[in-house]
């Protein structure tokens, strides 16, 4: 009887004493889990009724309603100009940004953030919100992650001058071409314009 007491209280010292260890070699967090903020839709205007655009194309929804507000940017792709209400014409070449908060219509019906004109590729900026700023060690630099959590973008000096002036919860159009395949994707920007 003393035996099995002591060889269960062994047993016990040792997990106990083994779960410290795992726990303690465990690494640290340092982004978050990916979410669903901002959501894209990439095509075409297939309707524009008063304040409603619908685009239909690749994304999060095959097709999607975008409500466009007094808070919703109307970008030029290419040059990150902004343009007006009349660019907004059925046949259009768009990417809508909108959010994720939505009805359950069909096409679901959100707020947009913002609709970039142009057809999507490398030469075209994308359209996101500044959820966590960076400062590099170097101060030479900063990294920017999107509010999806899914991208990380370097700013330097030489592609935003007011780099150190970027801060959390603004508005951005960023340029970049090759990005890393990991979680969050990191790039480098050719190009950002910080949006009012």
């Amino acid at each position: 009887m003393k035996l099995q007491r002591t060889f269960i209280l062994t047993l016990v010292c040792l997990f106990t004493l083994g779960l410290g260890i795992v726990s303690a070699t465990e690494p640290e967090k340092i982004y978050p889990s990916p979410v669903r903020d901002v959501m894209a839709t990439t095509g075409e205007i297939i309707a524009v009724d008063g304040d409603k655009v619908t685009v239909k194309g690749d994304g999060n929804y095959p097709v999607a309603t975008v409500i466009v507000t007094d808070k919703t940017l109307l970008i030029d792709g290419k040059d990150g100009d902004l343009k007006g209400d009349r660019a907004l014409k059925k046949g259009r070449k768009v990417t809508a940004y909108y959010s994720s908060k939505m009805t359950r219509s069909y096409p679901p019906q959100a707020e947009g953030f913002a609709i970039v004109f142009g057809k999507n590729n490398e030469k075209q900026g994308k359209y996101m919100h500044v959820e966590k700023v960076t400062p590099s060690e170097n101060g030479e630099s900063v990294r920017l992650l999107n509010s999806n959590r899914d991208i990380i973008v370097t700013v330097s000096k030489d592609v935003y001058e007011d780099y150190q002036n970027i801060k959390e919860g603004d508005r951005i159009m960023a340029w970049y071409s090759i990005m890393t395949m990991s979680l969050p994707g990191q790039t480098n920007a050719t190009k950002v314009i910080v949006l009012p």
